[in-house]
């Protein structure tokens, strides 16, 4: 009798077992069967990756700084894109040599005679040159035109005050960094792309005591985009 009731225990125990190793043989199957199509959706969303030379015109000049014009310089570098395939937004992170700076009319230290020193009035141009790193989020192209915003890094590379005759007046007397809110706006067909950018500076420009100088540029480029 003892020996009936032990192998009917045995074989409840194992019936047991093995409805609950078929319970997880379905629930592994069911899953499988629900996240291949989701994984296979998110292969066909692929990522794009593209890099866009680009060189152009600054025109920029200082806020909050008094008789404060405009200046013309070079701006070249490449922006590195990345974009998911069905994403409405494109991520870009660029490198690009900016000269910068202002000109101005003003009383500047000045060796006009072998033996003196005059502050004598003078035409001087303020050149910064810097060294931008934006980070920027892009719409997707919609009939060609975009629009992005982000944050931007600019790295001093060389500063110098000159007056109009070549004349160096002085160096280094601004910060080595500052950083610059870009608003940018873009056209492009056929992998040829025309940007437009306003870079708005948030921090200060000068080493001065009590200075509120802050660079304000108009930035246009032509570039070349290269699908990778």
């Amino acid at each position: 009798m003892k020996q009936i009731l032990y192998q009917r225990e045995l074989i409840i125990s194992f019936s047991q077992k093995s409805h609950q190793q078929m319970k997880s043989f379905i629930l592994t199957f069911f899953l499988l069967f629900i996240l291949t199509p989701c994984s296979m959706n998110a292969q066909k969303r692929s990522i794009e990756y593209s890099l866009k030379p680009c060189a152009g015109i600054n025109v920029s000049s200082l806020a909050r700084s008094k008789n404060a014009k405009t200046i013309v310089g070079l701006a070249a570098g490449a922006d590195f894109y990345v974009h998911q395939k069905g994403s409405p937004f494109v991520f870009s992170l660029g490198a690009i040599y900016s000269q910068e700076g202002a000109k101005a009319s003003q009383e500047v230290p000045f060796y006009e005679r072998p033996y003196g020193r005059e502050r004598t009035p003078r035409k001087v141009n303020r050149k910064i040159d810097y060294l931008q790193v934006p980070l920027m989020l892009h719409s997707a192209p919609w009939y060609g035109f975009s629009a992005g915003t982000g944050i931007l890094l600019e790295l001093r590379v060389h500063d110098d005050y000159e007056s109009d005759d070549g004349v160096l007046i002085v160096k280094g007397s601004t910060e080595p960094f500052v950083v610059a809110l870009p608003l940018a706006l873009s056209y492009e067909y056929k992998n040829v792309s025309l940007d437009f950018r306003y870079i708005l500076g948030l921090t200060n420009v000068s080493k001065a005591v009590g200075s509120d100088e802050k660079q304000s540029t108009f930035q246009f480029t032509l570039g070349y985009k290269f699908h990778l």
